[in-house]
């Protein structure tokens, strides 16, 4: 049976009230104190003698970052001799790109917290599959990216190498398809992996400028409720005069 008691505003109603606010603000720290880099972090590849990329990863981004599959830093590659003109880093600095041994095909980085946005330039490398725009488009060269949140797929982006126009800087025309360009991703809830994946070998990145900061965060909606519903009730005490009833068992 429940009987109803008044309490009067002071001792215990002003305990409760302290103790559900601090509740109330102890789990935005715990939140917040999640991050451990903040703001734009960005990879130039742009490595000392004989480090390897997961070294280079540590060094920039200080053990948040790890790298699998197959990769390689890049300068002086050309596409098996197909990309007469400007690739990344135009010959100054490094790249990653995949690599040629095993299959070739992808490196995953995954981070140990959350990034909210990605922008990098990437190559899409012609190769002798596919020498000239004659042949079949399904053997032209191609770059897939996704983005995941565990294992959840947030982000799919996918395309071809295309026929360079014009001619390039030594006057030599590239007729295999290739591809150079750049890409931006926002992702509003954060991702943990990125896959860069090609067909055939290869793809590479550069200046990939990595967002950590999440967007502006808003109490979580039961909490608010929560911490509205508690101020509420102090005003009704306060318009009773102190006087305010409270369920009991």
């Amino acid at each position: 049976m429940i009987r109803i008691r008044e309490w009067r505003l002071g001792g215990i109603t002003l305990r409760l009230m302290a103790v559900l606010t601090a509740l109330y603000f102890a789990q935005a720290s715990a939140s917040a104190s999640l991050i451990t880099l903040t703001g734009v972090h960005t990879l130039d590849f742009d490595h000392s003698s004989g480090q390897t990329v997961p070294q280079y990863l540590n060094s920039v981004l200080g053990g948040v970052a790890s790298i699998s599959g197959y990769y390689a830093w890049g300068n002086g590659y050309a596409g098996e001799g197909y990309v007469v003109g400007k690739t990344l880093a135009d010959g100054v600095g490094d790249y990653l790109r995949t690599d040629q041994s095993g299959d070739g095909r992808a490196f995953t980085i995954t981070f140990s917290q959350p990034i909210y946005g990605i922008s990098f330039a990437f190559e899409i490398f012609p190769d002798a599959n596919a020498p000239t725009s004659s042949v079949p488009m399904s053997q032209w060269p191609d770059f897939t990216f996704n983005a995941y949140s565990g294992s959840d797929l947030v982000e799919h982006f996918y395309t071809q190498g295309q026929i360079p126009s014009g001619s390039s800087a030594n006057n030599t025309h590239e007729t295999a398809p290739q591809l150079l360009s750049s890409a931006s991703f926002t992702f509003p809830n954060g991702v943990t992996r990125l896959d860069f994946i090609d067909w055939p070998p290869t793809i590479g990145i550069d200046d990939v400028s990595l967002n950590f900061d999440p967007p502006s965060s808003v109490p979580e909606p039961a909490t608010f409720v929560l911490f509205a519903t508690m101020l509420g009730g102090l005003g009704v005490c306060l318009r009773k005069r102190g006087r305010c009833p409270v369920p009991w068992d």
